[in-house]
């Protein structure tokens, strides 16, 4: 109680002194402590003030950094060894190109490891690198196990770390923003991948405030100042990715593996429908697999979204299996 107490008169320091010189002046104590609270509350409490910004949009640009610096270790996987994540890059249905294109960025990073282990100097090469191809290819996953793999082998210190960012997570809207915004975002990649989707949004538009062409020189700067702390994958259409690594000079010499997902086939489509099914603890008869190939034939044989097509598919049939009162069966009229 005594620190409350003293807490207090330290605190609001003006009314204590006042109130003593005007008791010690025989004017009476309250007329001190008036006056030290008008003083108090004019020049000694600390009132927020809210920074101006220019729009609702730079706050939102300001905000962006903040969740990109903020506590990544939150966002980290537990560490895997590489046979393990191997293992489930094999288990992945298709993708035969992609799983070639993974061993021999795996394979480059281990012979340079092997070669410092000897007193060798290690292979210089830059990891960065594009994932080209439709949606739905598992892009976003294999590069979640790229990332694991080089922590793994020991490229990366720490735990692995994945950040998806977007053009509007790179690019801000007003002159000066930009550079810090990659910036933040680079640095919480460090010792992981940054995977940019859709990065040929990055290409200047030449129209208006478009500050892209900032957030490329920069980026280019941090992906070769930091080629040994973290990994940059590129991704999306395969032509889009192709005009915007062709459009500059810099990204062509800094992205050293290109990496090719193709849509899947119509048997790959049903491999992935029956690992959704089980991995959802539902029960399904041959029958089901058939109406599944029905459906992806009437499509021509395959889906614009390949896999994201397969697993909006089977929510809707588990919603359809909910209204009829099934909660574990899945049947052949859910697809039709």
């Amino acid at each position: 109680m005594l620190r409350l107490i003293i807490s207090a008169l330290v605190k609001y320091w003006p009314i204590t002194v006042l109130t003593l010189v005007s008791w010690s002046q025989g004017w009476g104590p309250f007329l001190g402590a008036i006056v030290g609270a008008v003083i108090w509350v004019v020049f000694c409490r600390r009132i927020p003030i809210r920074a101006a910004t220019p729009t609702a949009s730079a706050a939102a640009d300001t905000s962006a950094i903040e969740s990109f610096t903020a506590d990544v270790a939150d966002r980290s996987v537990p560490t895997r060894g590489v046979p393990e994540i191997l293992a489930d890059l094999h288990a992945l249905t298709g993708l035969a190109e992609a799983k070639r294109t993974i061993a021999e960025i795996l394979a480059s990073v281990q012979a340079s490891r092997a070669r410092e282990a000897h007193g060798l100097s290690p292979i210089i090469q830059s990891l960065h690198c594009t994932f080209e191809g439709p949606p739905g290819t598992g892009k976003t996953t294999v590069a979640r196990l790229l990332g694991e793999l080089f922590n793994a082998a020991g490229v990366f210190p720490g735990r692995p770390v994945f950040i998806e960012a977007t053009k509007s997570d790179l690019v801000a809207g007003y002159v000066g923003q930009t550079a810090p915004k990659v910036r933040a975002v680079c640095a919480s990649a460090a010792g992981g991948v940054l995977f940019v989707d859709e990065a040929y949004g990055l290409m200047p538009s030449g129209q208006g405030h478009d500050f892209s062409g900032e957030a490329i020189t920069e980026l280019l700067t941090q992906m070769e100042n930091g080629r040994r702390q973290f990994c940059v994958v590129l991704a999306g259409y395969s032509r889009e990715i192709d005009a915007l690594i062709r459009s500059n000079p810099g990204l062509e010499s800094r992205v050293s593996f290109r990496v090719f997902f193709t849509d899947y086939s119509p048997d790959e489509l049903v491999q992935i429908a029956e690992r959704e099914m089980t991995t959802r603890q539902y029960r399904y008869s041959p029958e089901v697999l058939t109406a599944i190939r029905a459906q992806i034939s009437r499509h021509g044989g395959k889906l614009p979204g390949n896999a994201r097509d397969i697993r909006q598919m089977i929510e809707q049939a588990i919603r359809r299996a909910a209204m009829a009162g099934r909660a574990t069966d899945l049947h052949p009229q859910d697809f039709s």
